[in-house]
């Protein structure tokens, strides 16, 4: 491969490197997260799955609006998974979530759906 730069004034250098692509290194590029179960009713917590991230990296997981934050480290794989509680005094509806890559900075989001609790008097 080669790289030329040209300045302002148009003058132009380059260098010749080569460049070699390990087909058996993971490559990582796309930072997915997901919840398992997408729908929960408040108290109950949910699986907060992460993909494509290096090995080691330390992800925080939130959800948005409300204090407390999980985290985990990327496992082997490139994965991760955390539990997060939803808080007993969660509203019914949608609750989203983000999980924030402390090295590469990179964000992922999603959201569950917080049922009604289900209250029996008698």
């Amino acid at each position: 491969m080669t790289l030329t730069v040209t300045d302002a004034d148009g003058r132009t250098t380059s260098v010749e490197a080569a460049v070699e692509i390990a087909p058996d290194e993971p490559v990582w590029s796309a930072f997915t997260a997901t919840a398992t179960p997408d729908a929960v009713r408040p108290g109950e917590s949910v699986t907060i799955e992460a993909a494509g991230l290096a090995p080691g990296e330390r992800v925080t997981v939130a959800w948005d609006g409300i204090s407390g934050v999980t985290s985990g480290v990327v496992s082997a794989d490139g994965t991760l998974q955390v539990t997060l509680p939803v808080p007993i005094a969660q509203a019914a509806g949608e609750l989203g979530f983000t999980a924030r890559a402390v090295d590469s900075r990179l964000i992922a989001s999603g959201s569950i759906t917080v049922t009604p609790l289900l209250v029996v008097c008698s």
